[in-house]
């Protein structure tokens, strides 16, 4: 079972919310009202990478941000499982339906099913679960340098690789169900670069809900 655990990080306490809407945020409350909340901060992953990984703490300490925020929900679910969302994610609705049976959740970025998403994720706290975001630790600690991309070294890609080196651990859902607003979305671009209105932005998102979806990113592209 996976815990009822909801992970989300930041650089402290002190959220930015004119990027990261305060709705997006309560939304995963506001659908889970019996699951515990926790918003961790660098400081905290920090504490907890000298207590768990010591080996990994110079490397965390000079990450720059989005590293942190990778190498971070890793550990988090390693540690603890549930579920870890990024702020720039908002819930439609309850998500337990999709975790019930299932020991560790992914989804797709997009319609070509060639991606895992990492901005979304859930696992339980079992030795397999707990294996593979191990691994991950390790190969976002081995991977890092300044001269290799994010999603290579430590996001989505690498996780992709990890994923099919495990034999496809879990299950995974399609980019509609959990991260229908994907890279190749026409609506992404506005979204990302706020041009979009509420309203029409309201708009979509029924439209996304109608399609089945339980959750999206808005990509606000901020770490």
């Amino acid at each position: 079972m996976i815990p009822k655990l909801i992970h989300q990080t930041w650089k402290t306490k002190e959220i930015p919310y004119n990027i990261y809407n305060p709705v997006w945020i309560s939304s995963w409350i506001l659908h889970h009202p019996e699951w515990k909340y926790r918003l961790w901060t660098d400081e905290d992953l920090q504490n907890l990478t000298e207590e768990y990984f010591p080996e990994h703490l110079e490397f965390f300490i000079k990450a720059p941000g989005v590293v942190k925020s990778d190498y971070g929900r890793y550990l988090l679910l390693h540690l603890y499982g549930g579920l870890y969302a990024d702020l720039d994610y908002e819930c439609y609705k309850p998500i337990e339906p999709l975790l019930n049976g299932q020991n560790i959740i992914f989804s797709y970025t997009n319609q070509f099913e060639t991606t895992i998403n990492n901005a979304l994720l859930a696992c339980d706290s079992s030795d397999s679960a707990k294996k593979f975001y191990k691994n991950a630790l390790h190969t976002c600690f081995n991977n890092w340098t300044s001269t290799i991309r994010v999603e290579t070294a430590t996001g989505p890609d690498m996780l992709t690789k990890l994923w099919l080196q495990h034999n496809k651990p879990g299950k995974v859902y399609g980019s509609k169900i959990l991260c229908p607003i994907n890279w190749t979305c026409p609506d992404h671009l506005a979204i990302a670069q706020g041009s979009i209105t509420k309203e029409n932005l309201s708009i979509l998102k029924k439209k996304y809900i109608d399609e089945g979806a339980y959750a999206a990113t808005y990509w606000t592209h901020n770490w």
